[in-house]
């Protein structure tokens, strides 16, 4: 069924997704020799996890349609953002709307972006893949036509910074459930989140009736 992460887990998490560490950091000097050391425990290598945890936080995406997102499906004029390909057919061509948190962090991916490859084109992938046999000691090079096969290893890394525990699909599982706790009908979920099964909608029932009940106690004059 998965869960929600809480306030603070989730603010841990997008915490440590964004510190990054660039080629450009200290490197390790006889008069400064922990200098990596230190940059290395506070940071992860990559430039991918942040707006990726984004997405999944405020629009609610899968894995999947994220490593998969390009930039044709990003308005970020009207701040609106289509899913194309899906895990399910009402998944497919939803629209979501992007508030200021997941606006900011695509804003700061496409100066990243933009500064290694010149440019955004409508058919290349947000989060390109690397080409060719990795070979000791060097580094393939993006791609940009193609998607990122996994981002397993970031999203670990992020976890053990944050000392949080779940999967990265439980950040989808959180927004669902923050659009319950708001009040939001199933119909409103549906279109952001795509298909969300029976027994889910059943859970989250429980959830906006819970919700509801901590206003109206809030109010209580007795």
């Amino acid at each position: 069924m998965g869960k929600a992460y809480t306030r603070d887990q989730k603010d841990a998490l997008l915490k440590a997704a964004r510190v990054v560490l660039h080629a450009d950091q200290p490197k390790a000097t006889e008069t400064a020799p922990d200098a990596a050391e230190q940059t290395k425990k506070g940071a992860t290598r990559s430039p991918f996890i942040a707006p990726a945890l984004a997405l999944a936080f405020s629009a609610g995406m899968r894995n999947s349609e994220i490593r998969n997102l390009t930039w044709g499906q990003i308005d970020l004029e009207h701040r609106v953002l289509t899913v194309a390909k899906s895990k399910t057919a009402a998944g497919e061509g939803r629209t979501i709307p992007l508030n200021d948190t997941l606006f900011s962090a695509l804003i700061e991916h496409a100066k990243w972006y933009t500064s290694k490859f010149g440019t955004t084109k409508a058919n290349w992938h947000i989060f390109p893949g690397r080409i060719g046999k990795p070979t000791t000691g060097n580094k393939r090079p993006f791609d940009p036509t193609k998607p990122i096969t996994s981002i397993k290893s970031a999203w670990q890394n992020v976890k053990e910074r944050a000392n949080v525990t779940g999967r990265f699909h439980d950040a989808r599982h959180t927004l669902i459930t923050e659009l319950c706790e708001s009040g939001a009908g199933d119909q409103t979920i549906m279109e952001i989140a795509g298909h969300v099964s029976p027994q889910m909608l059943k859970r989250y029932s429980h959830i906006r009736m819970a919700a509801k009940r901590k206003a109206i106690d809030a109010i209580s004059t007795t």
